[in-house]
């Protein structure tokens, strides 16, 4: 049987018009329009992006990460960008992702946000303890952390084994993540065995943090937090830094974050969330395992409203260190603030050099270090 491409029947079609009426002509190359219309669509098919997916996916499962993967109905997820989108879902073989929410009356426990949580875009981390599966956004979406996690397997490296090498000297010492993203910190803790706190506003990163809870059957190890913290309780918008997630931000007092993000910000908004005060935190049913502490702050130059209301809760856990991102507060009356606040707690300014070494800062400099993130630790 002769068989024609569709080139093939273009070259017929011309050769042979002469013989064949109008009508036939015009039905003729209407077929031939749809048929090479067809082959177009098909041959721009997503095989690429499959190919990356599969190549995570082999990466997880030699890693002993169990995964299932189905198709979603459209109504369950209706963020997703398609109907027809294949996910992952993180297989749940351990007991339930503990998140807690705070209504502004009391500590509320959230049953249904991680109850069966997707996998966005599949990926590994690497940590000082070894590689855990994390769940990250679509690299396009989320141009700073998830993108380069998928390219390399790291964010933060030489920040992350700071942490963990200053961690690993006091093996009673657990993690209080304040704005962990999608869990880079958090989830390198937990792999080295220690209980983690992990404090978000934003649920889309909440929802990424649970995925990867329960790949790596961390529900025992980590506790999620889904609200802003700030120096009032009430109700927040959170603003929208343009493709950086991790870059989202309580879009309160914040002129001087809009200034420094610049054209990155939006001016829209994700969602409002209940704001509460840090020493709220001393409520949580989970908050004996925290008693004696390492925190990791970074709320988008919020950390000082944070710590204004946060004065009970160091007093009462016994904080080691704390690790803050300070580009908000370089020469600002919130860096003289910070100061002063972690100087009343004998915490003491500290600059990293390598990623196990740190120097001491001179405290008379205080709000004038020009750093990106500032170590402060116990005397």
């Amino acid at each position: 049987m002769t068989r024609y491409t569709p080139y093939g029947c273009i070259h017929a079609l011309i050769h042979c018009r002469s013989t064949m009426s109008k009508a036939t002509v015009k039905v003729l190359a209407a077929g031939v329009a749809t048929l090479l219309l067809v082959l177009l669509l098909y041959s721009s098919g997503p095989q690429q992006q499959d190919g990356n997916t599969q190549q995570i996916f082999t990466q997880q499962q030699q890693s002993g990460i169990k995964m299932s993967f189905q198709q979603e109905p459209p109504q369950q997820r209706p963020q997703q960008d398609t109907n027809t989108r294949k996910l992952f879902y993180a297989e749940t073989t351990g007991s339930k992702v503990a998140l807690w929410t705070h209504d502004l009356v009391a500590w509320r426990q959230n049953t249904t946000l991680c109850d069966r949580p997707v996998v966005d875009t599949p990926s590994v981390l690497r940590t000082p303890a070894g590689p855990v599966a994390m769940s990250v956004y679509d690299p396009t979406k989320d141009i700073w952390v998830s993108r380069k996690i998928i390219r390399t397997g790291d964010f933060d490296g030489n920040k992350r084994q700071l942490v963990f090498s200053i961690l690993e000297r006091s093996p009673d010492v657990n993690f209080i993540d304040v704005g962990c993203n999608i869990g880079v910190y958090t989830l390198t803790m937990a792999k080295m065995g220690r209980q983690v706190l992990c404090i978000d506003a934003l649920y889309l990163n909440v929802e990424h943090v649970c995925s990867s809870v329960v790949q790596n059957n961390f529900q025992n190890s980590i506790t999620i937090v889904m609200n802003a913290l700030s120096n009032s309780k009430g109700s927040v918008q959170l603003g929208v830094d343009s493709k950086n997630y991790g870059g989202t931000f309580v879009d309160e007092d914040a002129g001087e974050i809009k200034r420094r993000k610049g054209g990155t910000v939006t001016g829209d908004h994700y969602t409002s969330i209940t704001s509460v005060i840090m020493d709220d935190l001393l409520q949580l049913p989970v908050i004996q395992n925290f008693k004696k502490s390492f925190i990791k702050m970074d709320i988008e130059g919020f950390e000082w409203k944070a710590l204004e209301r946060a004065e009970l809760l160091f007093k009462t856990l016994d904080v080691q260190g704390v690790f803050m991102e300070w580009i908000f507060h370089t020469g600002k009356e919130s860096g003289v603030k910070i100061t002063d606040f972690m100087i009343r707690h004998n915490l003491y300014p500290h600059a990293q050099l390598t990623p196990t070494t740190y120097k001491p800062l001179d405290v008379s400099q205080r709000g004038k270090w020009n750093f990106m993130d500032i170590l402060w630790l116990k005397k």
